[in-house]
Protein backbone atom coordinates (compact mmCIF):
# COMPACT_ATOMS: atom_id res chain seq x y z
CA UNK A 1 0.00 0.00 0.00
CA UNK A 2 1.65 3.09 -1.37
CA UNK A 3 2.02 6.32 1.07
CA UNK A 4 1.00 4.93 3.95
CA UNK A 5 1.43 6.40 7.27
CA UNK A 6 3.14 4.45 10.09
CA UNK A 7 0.56 3.66 12.74
CA UNK A 8 1.24 5.93 15.80
CA UNK A 9 4.12 4.70 18.33
CA UNK A 10 5.71 2.86 15.57
CA UNK A 11 9.65 3.18 15.60
CA UNK A 12 11.78 4.12 18.28
CA UNK A 13 10.17 5.52 21.33
CA UNK A 14 11.00 7.01 24.96
CA UNK A 15 10.68 3.35 26.43
CA UNK A 16 12.93 1.76 23.73
CA UNK A 17 15.84 4.57 24.39
CA UNK A 18 15.36 3.96 28.05
CA UNK A 19 15.90 -0.04 27.76
CA UNK A 20 18.53 0.49 25.15
CA UNK A 21 20.19 3.03 27.52
CA UNK A 22 19.57 0.38 30.91
CA UNK A 23 21.28 -2.36 29.04
CA UNK A 24 24.40 -0.24 28.22
CA UNK A 25 24.62 0.93 31.85
CA UNK A 26 24.26 -2.77 32.54
CA UNK A 27 27.04 -3.90 30.44
CA UNK A 28 29.12 -0.58 31.76
CA UNK A 29 28.80 -1.96 35.59
CA UNK A 30 29.31 -5.65 34.65
CA UNK A 31 32.88 -4.31 32.40
CA UNK A 32 34.18 -2.41 35.35
CA UNK A 33 33.48 -5.00 37.83
CA UNK A 34 35.66 -7.31 35.74
CA UNK A 35 38.19 -4.65 34.25
CA UNK A 36 38.57 -2.38 37.84
CA UNK A 37 38.53 -5.72 39.94
CA UNK A 38 42.33 -4.82 41.52
CA UNK A 39 40.90 -1.54 42.89
CA UNK A 40 37.77 -2.70 43.45
CA UNK A 41 39.56 -4.98 45.94
CA UNK A 42 42.04 -3.05 47.63
CA UNK A 43 39.31 -0.76 48.76
CA UNK A 44 37.17 -3.70 49.89
CA UNK A 45 39.18 -6.58 50.81
CA UNK A 46 36.24 -8.46 51.55
CA UNK A 47 35.13 -8.85 47.84
CA UNK A 48 38.15 -10.98 46.73
CA UNK A 49 36.59 -14.44 47.60
CA UNK A 50 33.59 -13.33 45.44
CA UNK A 51 36.05 -12.48 42.76
CA UNK A 52 37.71 -15.98 43.31
CA UNK A 53 34.21 -17.90 43.31
CA UNK A 54 33.58 -16.23 40.12
CA UNK A 55 37.05 -17.40 38.67
CA UNK A 56 38.88 -14.35 38.44
CA UNK A 57 41.15 -14.29 41.83
CA UNK A 58 43.05 -10.83 42.39
CA UNK A 59 46.16 -10.85 43.36
CA UNK A 60 46.98 -7.56 45.25
CA UNK A 61 50.97 -8.18 46.27
CA UNK A 62 51.96 -9.22 42.17
CA UNK A 63 53.58 -12.03 43.90
CA UNK A 64 52.72 -16.02 43.22
CA UNK A 65 53.58 -19.34 44.75
CA UNK A 66 54.67 -21.86 42.15
CA UNK A 67 56.07 -25.58 42.30
CA UNK A 68 54.52 -25.83 45.85
CA UNK A 69 54.99 -29.35 47.37
CA UNK A 70 54.42 -31.16 50.45
CA UNK A 71 56.27 -34.22 51.43
CA UNK A 72 56.13 -36.27 55.26
CA UNK A 73 60.20 -36.95 56.26
CA UNK A 74 61.52 -38.00 60.14
CA UNK A 75 64.48 -36.32 61.40
CA UNK A 76 66.25 -38.42 64.50
CA UNK A 77 62.53 -39.92 64.91
CA UNK A 78 60.35 -36.88 64.95
CA UNK A 79 58.23 -36.49 62.14
CA UNK A 80 57.50 -33.46 60.15
CA UNK A 81 56.04 -31.68 57.75
CA UNK A 82 57.86 -29.86 54.88
CA UNK A 83 56.28 -27.12 51.67
CA UNK A 84 58.94 -26.33 49.48
CA UNK A 85 58.35 -23.92 46.16
CA UNK A 86 59.12 -20.48 44.53
CA UNK A 87 57.71 -17.33 44.86
CA UNK A 88 57.32 -15.29 41.55
CA UNK A 89 57.12 -11.65 41.54
CA UNK A 90 54.84 -10.49 38.31
CA UNK A 91 55.32 -7.60 36.47
CA UNK A 92 55.99 -4.21 38.49
CA UNK A 93 59.22 -2.86 40.55
CA UNK A 94 60.93 -4.45 43.67
CA UNK A 95 58.63 -6.56 45.52
CA UNK A 96 59.21 -7.23 48.99
CA UNK A 97 58.13 -10.89 50.67
CA UNK A 98 55.92 -10.77 53.50
CA UNK A 99 56.27 -13.90 55.97
CA UNK A 100 54.31 -17.06 54.94
CA UNK A 101 51.32 -18.52 56.65
CA UNK A 102 50.74 -22.36 56.47
CA UNK A 103 47.74 -23.80 57.49
CA UNK A 104 46.33 -27.13 57.71
CA UNK A 105 43.08 -29.01 57.06
CA UNK A 106 41.92 -32.58 57.42
CA UNK A 107 40.18 -34.68 55.17
CA UNK A 108 36.96 -32.89 56.02
CA UNK A 109 38.15 -29.34 55.63
CA UNK A 110 38.39 -28.26 59.36
CA UNK A 111 41.55 -26.51 59.97
CA UNK A 112 43.88 -28.51 62.58
CA UNK A 113 46.92 -26.17 62.92
CA UNK A 114 49.08 -23.93 61.22
CA UNK A 115 52.59 -22.28 61.13
CA UNK A 116 54.08 -18.95 59.93
CA UNK A 117 57.92 -18.67 58.57
CA UNK A 118 60.06 -15.61 57.47
CA UNK A 119 61.71 -15.58 54.10
CA UNK A 120 64.87 -14.28 54.52
CA UNK A 121 65.59 -12.87 50.77
CA UNK A 122 65.90 -9.44 49.29
CA UNK A 123 62.82 -7.73 47.50
CA UNK A 124 62.26 -9.38 43.73
CA UNK A 125 61.95 -7.27 40.55
CA UNK A 126 59.11 -8.23 38.43
CA UNK A 127 60.55 -11.73 36.59
CA UNK A 128 62.89 -13.19 39.61
CA UNK A 129 61.64 -15.70 41.88
CA UNK A 130 62.61 -17.05 45.29
CA UNK A 131 62.71 -20.30 46.92
CA UNK A 132 61.90 -21.42 50.05
CA UNK A 133 61.43 -24.12 52.25
CA UNK A 134 59.44 -24.59 55.62
CA UNK A 135 59.14 -27.93 58.20
CA UNK A 136 56.42 -27.94 60.88
CA UNK A 137 58.04 -30.56 63.53
CA UNK A 138 55.18 -33.30 64.79
CA UNK A 139 52.08 -32.07 62.08
CA UNK A 140 48.58 -33.63 63.42
CA UNK A 141 48.13 -37.06 61.79
CA UNK A 142 44.96 -35.71 60.74
CA UNK A 143 46.51 -32.83 58.30
CA UNK A 144 45.44 -33.95 54.72
CA UNK A 145 45.84 -30.46 53.17
CA UNK A 146 47.73 -27.10 53.47
CA UNK A 147 47.11 -24.13 52.24
CA UNK A 148 49.65 -21.63 51.47
CA UNK A 149 49.44 -17.62 51.56
CA UNK A 150 50.97 -14.75 52.94
CA UNK A 151 50.90 -13.36 56.37
CA UNK A 152 48.24 -10.71 56.41
CA UNK A 153 46.32 -12.46 53.23
CA UNK A 154 42.74 -13.44 52.99
CA UNK A 155 42.59 -17.00 53.53
CA UNK A 156 43.66 -19.05 50.19
CA UNK A 157 46.32 -19.59 48.07
CA UNK A 158 47.57 -15.42 47.57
Amino acid sequence: MAGAVPARGAGIGRRDWRDSASLVLLVLLVLGFVVLRTPIVAAAPGLASLYTRLGLPVNLRGLEFRNVATMRDNVSGAPGLVVTGEILAQAGGNRGLPALAFTLYDDRGREVGGWSAPIDHRPLAAGETASFRSRLADPPDSAKTVKLRFEGAAEGKS
